[in-house]
């Protein structure tokens, strides 16, 4: 489909030999992202040079298997950092997973939704209501965090979730096919593949599905290797500092990110253009941490969980 970030890497993102020199002798941490803009901030310290600011020689890489797949690579030892949804992060710290969150990514905006409900041109569903006994395809299966949010809207909406079938393993580009094969009724996705698909015409939008959850709060972060922060402390809060010098930085340049995102991905610039650009968080909080983590713990994705007791001490300012 696209270029992937990792091939984007190995043909030079780090701004050729000179840079690479500038990396060598530094501490290295293996960091794996998606191709989302959401996950790109390591795609963005690489390129600006916050990592070697940091004193970090940052090797990334593509995971395209999701937070499950993350965090089944770090306890594999495959990589060290990688890029996940905050409620799969908090899922795995109860199962006692050896993994911990290191540093935050995306928060939710209500003026710019990374993520929607996308139904076909020819339908009009209007809310969770129209929805009660149909199918959703989302990119995570049922009683996941991928679909914690349009569980929420669904029941905030009129409708009852419960009743609603949620499918998964549906790629973006086959859901124009799905819907007019009838295999499903309406689809999760973000971009850039949702903004790819409203221009080509083959989908429109239902709602904004974490609008339910609320505004402002964290929607993914950095999580990292246990082991791998207790015998390197000190590079883990490089990487962190890194994370929070480039949030601050890409907040506000949004020109700048939209054409390292493109070229990466190799989308054209009017998608990039024309897609909503995330909003990082410079620092995990309880504040942004906790509504997502409420709401999963209603729907029972996870239990019960003070949001502090995810920011360990490498995290803090």
């Amino acid at each position: 489909m696209r270029l992937t970030i990792a091939v984007f890497v190995l043909l030079g993102l780090a701004v050729g030999a000179a840079h690479q020199a500038a990396g060598q002798g530094l501490p290295v941490v293996r960091v794996a992202i998606s191709d989302t803009d959401l996950a790109a901030e390591p795609l963005y310290a690489q390129e600006t040079g916050a990592f070697r600011r940091a004193g970090l020689d940052a090797r990334l890489s593509d995971s395209k298997r999701g937070g499950a797949g993350v965090i089944a690579d770090i306890k594999a030892g495959t990589i060290d950092v990688g890029f996940s949804n905050l409620i799969s992060i908090a899922a795995a710290v109860q199962r006692g997973e050896p993994v911990v969150l290191i540093a935050p990514a995306g928060v939710h905006n209500r003026n710019a939704p990374v993520n929607a409900i996308v139904q076909a041109p020819s339908t009009n569903y209007r809310s969770g209501a129209d929805l009660n006994g149909k199918t959703i395809s989302s990119p995570s299966g049922p009683g996941s965090a991928g679909a914690l949010a349009p569980a929420a809207w669904i029941d905030q909406t009129g409708g009852d979730s419960r009743s609603v079938r949620f499918v998964t393993g549906i790629a973006p580009f086959d859901i124009p096919a799905a819907f007019r094969e009838h295999r499903i009724d309406v689809a999760e996705m973000g971009d850039p593949d949702l903004t790819i698909l409203r221009q080509r015409g083959d989908v429109k939008v239902l709602a904004s599905p974490f609008d339910a959850i609320g505004n402002g709060y964290l929607l993914a972060g950095f999580v990292a290797s246990k082991s791998w922060v207790q015998a390197n402390p000190a590079e883990a809060r490089r990487f962190v500092a890194a994370m929070r010098e480039t949030a601050r930085w890409a907040n506000t340049h949004h020109p700048e990110t939209a054409v390292m995102l493109s070229k990466a991905l190799k989308l054209a610039p009017a998608v990039v253009s024309a897609m909503s650009r995330t909003t990082y968080a410079e620092t995990l909080t309880p504040a942004i941490m906790q509504p997502p983590l409420d709401v999963a713990a209603k729907y029972g994705i996870i239990k019960p969980l003070n949001a502090g007791e995810l920011i360990p001490d490498v995290a803090k300012p």
